[in-house]
Order: structure tokens, then C-alpha cells, then sequence
């Protein structure tokens, strides 16, 4: 039952609480672990996490270098930049490669760790800090580059541009994921669409994929006509 008698505080350590459980969980540590390094025993750590203790600061601190992460994940669940969960406005974006005619725009680019959860995807994944990523695209360089920022790839898997994803494939990158099991599966907005449309895919992989959102847009709009006027030529 909801305790009616909860003020604001309680209601703010409770949630503080939460994300150093979850954090501890994708770190794959235990409570003793934790224990061990806030400097505290097993038993008031335990009270801590479940949101039964007051939280001070000197703990959040050192659960944030146990952790790995900015106090300010702990504090307001987000960092000083935007969170995972927000809005990119249409038009906005950050560049990250220019070819065939188009520029190609990140539309994560202000997300602490630039990703987007698929349906199935675990939100607690999105604190993890190391990344096992497949792609399925010509030149897949800027994106790797960049998503580096954010996450050690301990896995790549290149495959060839519009590759149909097979039974193999999927077995390949589970595997991966079950030898890295903090770590988050990242692929491209098209793959990930690829590899949710085959069979049998286990739900343990779903449940870890996230993908960057990517727009692509004309260079210049001679460009775009002729594109058009190709399209229709087609369709004719």
C-alpha cells in the first residue's frame, strides 16, 4: 500500500535510491561489492539502496566513482547535458557525414549516450558503459567514432551494406552480448529494424538493443530534384 505519509524528500532519496540499484545491477556488482567501496557494511548499504536510509552526500559521491558515472546521474537522473529521453526538434541535429549527396545528421546528438530504446529495450541499459555493436552499412567509421565517445566497443561486427541478417548472424551477436553481459548492443536505426523483423531473435537481445537515430537530408536542392526526377522515372 502507499505510504500517504511520504513527503518530498523521502520521495526524492527513494528515487536516488533506485538508480544506484539499477547502475549497480548493469555493473554486474553486488551489494558487498558496494559496500566495500562506499566504505559502509553490507547491512546499511542494503538500507541505503532500498531508500530506507537518508542518503549524504560523501555516499552518493562514492557511489557515482564505483559506479562510474556523474553524481548528477545519481541526483536528477540526468547529466548536465540532455538525458536519453527527449525530443529533437525537426531541423536541429549534429552533423556526422556527408555523401552521395546527402548530409546525414545524428538526431540523438544531444543525448548523454546518444541512443534510442527499441520497444523491448531495458531503459536501465542506457547507463551502460561498454557496447557490443553490429552494423549493416557501406562505411560505418563516423559512426563508430562517435558513439566511442560514450562507450568502450568490446564487439564489432561489420557485415555489408543492406546485408539481410541471417540465423547465424543473430546467434554471433547474442553470443557477444552473453560475454558482455553489462554491456549494451548498439546497431544503426536501419539494422535494428532489419534484425527485429527476423525470427527467433531472443528477447534477452531485444531487450538490450538500442539504435541512433540518423536523418539524412539533401546538400543542396538541385540535389533533391534530381533524386525526385529519378524516383519518377521509376514509377513510371
Amino acid at each position: 500500500m502507499e505510504n500517504l505519509n511520504m513527503t518530498g524528500l523521502d520521495f526524492k532519496i527513494k528515487e536516488m535510491a533506485g538508480r544506484i540499484r539499477a547502475l549497480r545491477e548493469i555493473e554486474g556488482l553486488e551489494p558487498a561489492q558496494m559496500a566495500l567501496k562506499t566504505g559502509v557494511s553490507v547491512e546499511e548499504y542494503t538500507r541505503c539502496e532500498s531508500g530506507e536510509a537518508d542518503l549524504n552526500f560523501a555516499f552518493i559521491y562514492r557511489c557515482a566513482l564505483a559506479l562510474n558515472v556523474n553524481v548528477t546521474e545519481i541526483i536528477e537522473g540526468e547529466a548536465p547535458k540532455l538525458r536519453s529521453y527527449t525530443v529533437t526538434r525537426a531541423g536541429a541535429g549534429q552533423e556526422i557525414a556527408n555523401a552521395h549527396g546527402m548530409t546525414y545528421y545524428n538526431m540523438a546528438y544531444a543525448f548523454q549516450n546518444r541512443i534510442a530504446e527499441l520497444p523491448e529495450g531495458d531503459p536501465r541499459y542506457v547507463y551502460a558503459q561498454r557496447a557490443v555493436l553490429f552494423t549493416g552499412i557501406a562505411n560505418d567509421k563516423p559512426l563508430r567514432e562517435y558513439l566511442c565517445g560514450s562507450y568502450k566497443i568490446v564487439k564489432h561486427f561489420n557485415f555489408a551494406d543492406h546485408h539481410k541478417f541471417t540465423k547465424s548472424d543473430i546467434s554471433s551477436i547474442n553470443d557477444a552480448a552473453t560475454a558482455y553481459p553489462t554491456s549494451v548492443v548498439m546497431t544503426t536505426e536501419k539494422d535494428s529494424q532489419r534484425v527485429r523483423d527476423c525470427a527467433n531473435v531472443p528477447s534477452g537481445l531485444k531487450t538490450r538493443m538500442f539504435h541512433t537515430p540518423i536523418k539524412a537530408e539533401f546538400v543542396s536542392e538541385g540535389e533533391r530534384e534530381t533524386f525526385i526526377s529519378l524516383v519518377k522515372s521509376y514509377l513510371k
